[in-house]
């Protein structure tokens, strides 16, 4: 039996828990208040709720009578077909679909040297949609220095490359770039494709 030094209890906040769809594609993050009512779901009823494939060691439930594990890693049940779950088009999002890199000279970018470049300028839009500019594919992470110097002129003109071509960033793709900085916790490692 591990003995559990008392500075070790975590009191109050706790580690979140990881959300693995059947296929083991990461689905979302929740508190253990809500996973181990779902765990306790999936053990009466099988083909529902969730099993914990993965606890934390140094994060625990203390209660009257016992120390519970929390989960760090639950697998749900039965596969949930997360086409609902989309990733919404904003500025956070396409830093982090780009990995916080300039898309252009791929230095990385900080709260300083941040900014969003539209591939075609908007106001070649202006004519007719500007809105149809705001997408997924015309947005990149760009530093400012690459920004300022491409201004409102195309690539082409501009005579610059993209390190990559802009895409639509999935929900699965969101859920490991979201988890993929240095203070998620290791047990999500394999996981979220840290160890490959």
């Amino acid at each position: 039996m591990k003995i559990i030094e008392p500075q070790k209890l975590t009191k109050g906040k706790h580690k979140p828990t990881l959300v693995l769809n059947s296929d083991y594609t990461p689905l979302t993050t929740v508190t253990w208040k809500k996973a181990i009512p779902d765990i306790l779901l999936g053990i009466e009823m099988p083909d529902r709720g969730v099993r914990a494939i993965v606890y934390y060691d140094d994060d625990f439930i203390i209660t009257p009578n016992k120390l519970y594990n929390v989960p760090a890693v639950v697998i749900t049940n039965q596969y949930v077909k997360n086409t609902k779950m989309k990733v919404t088009l904003s500025s956070k999002n396409i830093y982090l679909r780009d990995n916080y890199t300039c898309q252009y000279c791929g230095c990385h970018l900080n709260d300083y040297n941040k900014s969003i470049d539209h591939v075609i300028p908007r106001n070649i839009f202006r004519h007719s949609n500007v809105e149809a500019a705001n997408t997924w594919e015309n947005m990149v992470a760009a530093c400012k220095p690459c920004n300022t110097f491409k201004g409102h002129r195309t690539l082409e003109q501009a005579k610059m490359f993209l390190l990559k071509k802009p895409k639509k960033l999935d929900y699965t793709t969101f859920i490991k770039a979201l988890y993929s900085s240095e203070d998620t916790p290791q047990e999500w490692d394999i996981y979220l494709g840290k160890n490959q």
